[in-house]
């Protein structure tokens, strides 16, 4: 499985090539250990669906230790609320070949 990478999402907060988004904790082994095993069938095809059309040309730096329940956070879309930390992620340029 390639890194993965986003497409338009509305991103908080963007400081040059870095964005911060509130994520499910569940998400932080398969965006950067690229590592899906603890995820339910179910889980994994909704994070893929999330990465397909969300992170488009972005790569996971890093999650910070924030985790929290949190009611809205950046994949409302795909996932419940539930407990959520944030991810850093850097935009990639289309040079970078993975």
């Amino acid at each position: 499985m390639p890194f993965h990478t986003r497409n338009r999402m509305d991103a908080r907060n963007r400081t040059d090539e870095l964005i911060e988004l509130t994520l499910p904790d569940m998400w932080a082994s398969p965006l950067i250990n690229d590592d899906p095993t603890g995820l339910s069938d179910e889980d994994y095809e909704t994070f893929t669906e999330f990465c397909d059309n969300e992170l488009r040309g972005m790569h996971c730096l890093n999650v910070k230790n924030d985790s929290t329940f949190v009611k809205y956070h950046d994949a409302m879309q795909y996932a419940l609320a539930g407990d959520c930390s944030t991810y850093t992620f850097m935009q990639l340029n289309n040079d970078y070949a993975y």
